[in-house]
């Protein structure tokens, strides 16, 4: 690895956390704690994800319930992840290149109440139910931050406690919309808005953007609190967000990962 690749991977995570104002267990410091890591692309990302994910749910539950390591073949087969229909297709075809078998997508239907189509936890909870009933095994469960379709928004925070409480992955998915958090945190500390939320110079006073301003700050709240439970979140991101480095960086685009501490 170059010594520019090197800066590169080091500086950019830290960038972003800092720019979507994630807390300080994002950030970290050699074997301490979080951290995030470069990809090229988002199908390298998200299968580098679901591996690590697999090696966890291995390690739990062949401690749990199964008397020897041969095994493992055997609870692979049985390993369930759980998203949406607004997920992007790229998780589901990652999860069938490490050979994850059961793939459950969580029919959406639109929610006059947030304006587009969230998961619904208690579907996903009756799902969770119904296959540790028949002998399969929650592997993860992906949450969308703003869909590329629709630009959904699940329920965060709920579903990183129904997580939290079983003990299985929670990951976000922020690799269509989570660069809008760096901008939102961006246009605030140059004072584009005002300190109490309301429309500053640069935006519209037309009342649509007032209710949409609104629903973004909902959805951004929910966010900061849901990483806050989640054990990974994916953005995408581009060269014209990294920091500017000692030599050129020959890629366009590339993803990070992040997970907290």
């Amino acid at each position: 690895m170059t010594h520019s690749s090197t800066e590169l991977h080091s500086a950019s995570p830290a960038a972003l956390i800092s720019a979507v104002e994630r807390p300080v267990p994002y950030v970290g410091a050699g074997d301490a704690g979080g951290g995030g890591l470069l990809h090229s692309t988002s199908l390298e990302s998200l299968i580098v994800l679901l591996t690590t994910a697999r090696a966890q749910a291995h390690a739990r539950y062949l401690s749990a319930h199964f008397s020897s390591p041969e095994e493992e073949a055997r609870l692979s087969q049985r390993l369930v992840l759980y998203c949406s229909d607004q997920c992007q297709p790229m998780l589901k075809k990652a999860a069938r290149c490490i050979g994850i078998r059961h793939i459950r997508v969580l029919k959406t239907v639109y929610s006059p109440h947030v304006h587009n189509y969230p998961m619904q936890p208690d579907m996903l909870k009756a799902s969770l139910a119904e296959d540790v009933a028949n002998g399969l095994y929650p592997l993860l469960v992906c949450g969308v931050f703003g869909a590329r379709t629709t630009g959904a928004v699940d329920p965060l925070e709920e579903l990183a406690e129904i997580c939290h409480r079983i003990k299985v992955w929670f990951h976000i998915d922020a690799s269509h919309s989570g660069l809008a958090l760096a901008a939102s945190a961006a246009s605030a500390a140059y004072g584009f808005r005002d300190g109490a939320g309301q429309s500053g110079e640069f935006a519209s006073v037309d009342e649509k953007d007032a209710a949409a301003e609104r629903m973004w700050e909902q959805c951004t709240s929910t966010f900061h609190r849901a990483a806050l439970l989640a054990d990974s979140i994916h953005f995408g991101v581009s060269t014209s967000f990294l920091p500017t480095l000692s030599a050129n960086i020959s890629a366009h685009c590339c993803t990070s990962q992040m997970w907290p501490r």
